[in-house]
């Protein structure tokens, strides 16, 4: 029996076992499957701007998530080019086979799959960012807070979306075996310490911060998203790494990576001067909980929400941003 042949609804769910790979791999087979995965593809496509009254719609997240990232903020843009992808797309119409060629299936293909594509392009850009790039020092890494906050709200948003199945093609799972791995390691250098804390703080912010003015005051949702009934609980996620990597980052990094802020701000506006540079060091170690605090209530709300206060500062020209640094114990 020619596979081509098999009733719409039966070809749907047999698709339906299929990974979001496969069902791809299966599109390039021929013309006729790419067409019929691009109806499946198309009724997936319309849930990204869909809201239900248990959860916002993939769209309202994401502009949650632009509006809380600092306007320097390297990914960014991809954000906005995601978001507008989603607004702006319309549904490929239903044309009989006779009517169509390969070039028309495949650019439907190509534009059904690119909300997809620019999700897992954003999540790359902070869990495969190759920071030993940007030093050679492996015991000690600075980096701007608005990137460090920027990738924590990154990987708290686009994972939930995941995890939602809002959208394709992320193993969430890769990156938690790549945090095992680091864990396993004997030692750890600066830049594998970022990846790790940024893994630790998107877990921490779903873990321990559920009311709504909280959420609002980190850049976890909206001022819209707070004013309708949409649930506010982030499930956690079920897998049984998860708690086991987030004790074994509290019983390791207090011995082994000290994290400090160094907040830069600058004195009163005069006549002809702007005020005296001022330079604050802040200890940051503090919000590295206990192994027995990760399921309690306990957390650091004011560390965190001053890191997210800095994160959105905008600095004059002459004035950097301010840092976080992960030194190590050499």
């Amino acid at each position: 029996m020619n596979i081509s042949s098999i009733p719409q609804d039966c070809f749907i769910k047999a698709t339906s076992f299929l990974s979001f790979k496969d069902l791809l791999t299966l599109a390039s087979t021929s013309i006729s499957l790419m067409q019929r995965v691009n109806d499946e593809l198309e009724n997936c496509r319309k849930k990204l701007s869909q809201a239900t009254q248990t959860r916002t719609s993939a769209f309202d997240r994401l502009q949650c998530l632009f509006q809380a990232l600092h306007v320097e903020y390297s990914s960014r843009p991809l954000v906005y080019e995601l978001m507008q992808e989603i607004r702006n797309y319309t549904t490929t119409s239903n044309e009989t086979l006779e009517n169509v060629n390969f070039e028309q299936v495949f650019d439907a293909f190509q534009r059904v799959v690119k909300a997809h594509k620019l999700h897992a392009q954003l999540i790359s850009s902070v869990i495969d960012n190759d920071l030993s790039t940007a030093t050679d020092n492996e015991y000690r890494l600075q980096v701007p807070i608005l990137k460090f906050m920027g990738d924590i709200l990154i990987c708290y948003h686009c994972f939930y979306l995941v995890e939602q199945g809002m959208f394709q093609g992320v193993n969430d799972m890769r990156w938690l075996d790549k945090i095992h791995h680091l864990l396993e390691k004997f030692f750890h250098s600066s830049w594998e310490w970022y990846h790790i804390y940024i893994f630790y703080y998107s877990f921490l912010l779903r873990m321990k911060v559920k009311r709504a003015e909280d959420c609002r005051t980190l850049g976890l949702l909206s001022d819209a998203m707070v004013q309708t009934d949409t649930c506010l609980e982030i499930p956690i996620y079920k897998h049984p790494l998860v708690q086991d990597l987030m004790s074994a980052i509290c019983f390791k990094s207090g011995g082994e990576c000290l994290l400090h802020l160094t907040i830069l701000s600058f004195g009163p506006l005069g006549p002809a001067f702007r005020g005296r540079d001022d330079t604050e060091y802040v200890p940051f170690n503090d919000t590295i909980l206990e192994i027995s605090e990760l399921n309690g209530d306990t957390w650091p709300e004011e560390s965190l929400k001053r890191l997210y206060r800095e994160s959105k500062k905008i600095q004059p020209m002459n004035v950097n941003h301010s840092s976080i640094t992960f030194d190590l114990y050499e």
